[in-house]
């Protein structure tokens, strides 16, 4: 159990947690003359932290070679993530905003893959199925 203390009731922040998670909070508003017991809340799964989310990969097909560079749409994008098209790292990522990030692929097996974005704060999302390497 975290306890935070926060300067003035209308100030609140919380740290996401690690990974895409439900969590339950308890609120303890405490004031003079009442019992802490008297003054909690408890909200379950409260909050939902959601992943990123990938609407639509362009092109969605490049060489087994790699170079391919690509645009990628969605949500949840930022500074510091990664991603890959069939484990394969995508390089010299560039994020445009949270909804749209482009990067170069590199070599792969030929065949549908899987796309995996991982934020900077361990979040992951992706489209299955989401980019397809065709033989060079």
């Amino acid at each position: 159990l975290e306890v935070l203390t926060f300067p003035a009731p209308e100030a609140a922040a919380l740290a996401s947690p690690a990974a895409n998670a439900s969590v339950s909070i308890a609120v303890t508003a405490v004031s003079k003359g009442l019992p802490a017991a008297d003054n909690t809340d408890i909200a379950a799964d409260a909050l939902t932290y959601v992943g990123p989310v990938i609407e639509s990969i362009t092109p969605n097909s490049g060489l087994d070679t790699g170079g391919t560079n690509v645009g990628v749409e969605g949500e949840g994008f930022g500074t510091g993530m990664t991603a890959s098209f069939g484990g394969a790292a995508l390089t010299a990522i560039s994020v445009t905003d949270s909804t749209y990030f482009t990067g170069t692929t590199t070599a792969n097996a030929p065949g549908l893959v899987d796309v995996e974005v991982v934020t900077a704060n361990n979040f992951t999302g992706g489209a299955q199925g989401g980019y397809t390497y065709e033989p060079s």
